[in-house]
């Protein structure tokens, strides 16, 4: 594109990049810009899309009281500069398809809304989210004072990293409620697999950003989720009734680091039935962190492990089957799809092409196992 692509109309887009756009060599310094308050929704497909503005700006903006369903075709990227967002979202956003979106925040949010705007809500399907903040910022949410809006994770692989001072999903530095601060952000969770580090200082991986006195309430009911800081602040409200105090359990199992747990009970609370627990895991130290309804003192506290055994996690999408081992993992029904394993920082650890049968060896740990469109969580003893 020779000069900013302008949408002024609902309807149909579709946005072809150059080449490959994870190369600066096909970046454009012309930004997307959807217009406010649009009758029905403007359905924009992206493919290998990479912009970064030459001077200050946000690479694609989303007006006010405006929709957009943003499909995802092979790798784009998008780069705010000088106290801007990759994406700017004062409307609403909804994200899905196969592809990968690549936000960064220049003192603004990756995906999110900038410094003293009223964020849009933003609902993400599907596709590889990465989102990077700038300083005081969060990943995906907030920047300096912003308005929030509400997060919505259904779907897909998100990995949001908040900078100094911002919540890697959440709100940035001094960040305020909904609804010109009259009502409660929310943040919801009921799939994918969502990996969130929190800036430092800042409150929390999953929430409010640092001196944030933002609304906000946290809904965790499905996913698998990682955090890297003081995790999720405030705490999640998952089954708990209105008004209902929660307290931070530590339990910890002697020598069994990293071992997953099944489920349990505190004393009549069911952690499987009642709080979902069925696909979390020990720390190095055999420590395991929740939140829970306050109990009164000595309550007991039993926690089911996982036997010693490989585990198989089913990919219902194409059948594939990932099995962990002692010091590998066993790969079935994957004939031609394409492997990638990554560490709890994003590192990738593995890639290849897989047989029928695959078994790889790797060092103990949490890995994030990819084969073709579906994920697996696993650790390896």
């Amino acid at each position: 594109e020779t000069e900013a692509i302008n949408i002024t109309d609902a309807g149909k887009y579709r946005i072809v990049g150059e080449g490959d756009g994870s190369s600066a060599q096909n970046r454009t310094s012309f930004a997307i810009n959807v217009a406010e308050n649009l009758e029905g929704d403007v359905d924009i497909t992206i493919e290998n899309v990479y912009i970064k503005p030459e001077g200050k700006g946000n690479a694609f903006n989303i007006g006010a009281g405006t929709n957009v369903l943003l499909h995802l075709e092979g790798y784009n990227r998008f780069d705010g500069r000088s106290s801007s967002a990759g994406i700017n979202v004062l409307g609403n956003l909804t994200i899905d398809g196969e592809g990968t979106l690549y936000c960064q925040g220049d003192y603004g949010p990756g995906l999110g809304a900038v410094s003293k705007a009223h964020m849009g809500n933003i609902t993400i399907n599907g596709g590889e989210i990465i989102a990077k903040a700038g300083n005081e910022c969060a990943g995906i949410g907030g920047g300096n004072s912003t308005y929030m809006g509400n997060i919505t994770i259904n779907g897909g692989y998100i990995e949001a990293t908040g900078a100094v001072y911002g919540a890697g999903i959440g709100s940035g530095i001094y960040s305020k409620g909904a609804n010109n601060d009259t009502e409660d952000a929310i943040i919801t969770i009921t799939g994918g697999t969502v990996i969130a580090k929190k800036g430092n200082p800042s409150k929390g991986a999953i929430g409010r950003g640092e001196g944030s006195s933002s609304k906000m309430k946290i809904v965790i009911t499905g996913g698998s989720i990682y955090t890297y800081g003081e995790a999720i602040a405030p705490a999640p409200v998952n089954s708990l009734e209105e008004g209902e105090e929660v307290v931070l359990f530590e339990a910890q199992l002697a020598d069994q680091p990293m071992t997953r747990i099944y489920g349990g009970h505190v004393g009549t609370i069911q952690l499987g039935k009642d709080y979902g627990m069925n696909d979390v895991y020990t720390d190095a130290e055999g420590k395991l962190f929740f939140y829970l309804p306050a109990q009164e003192e000595g309550v007991e506290v039993v926690l089911s492990t996982e036997p010693d055994h490989g585990t198989s996690i089913a990919n219902t999408e194409n059948n594939v089957h990932v099995y962990a081992l002692t010091g590998a993992i066993r790969i079935e029904g994957a004939t031609g799809q394409a492997l990638c394993i990554y560490d709890l920082n994003g590192q990738l650890v593995a890639s290849q092409q897989l047989g029928a049968e695959e078994t790889i060896a790797l060092n103990s740990g949490f890995y994030l196992v990819k084969v073709g469109n579906g994920t697996a969580k696993v650790v390896i003893r």
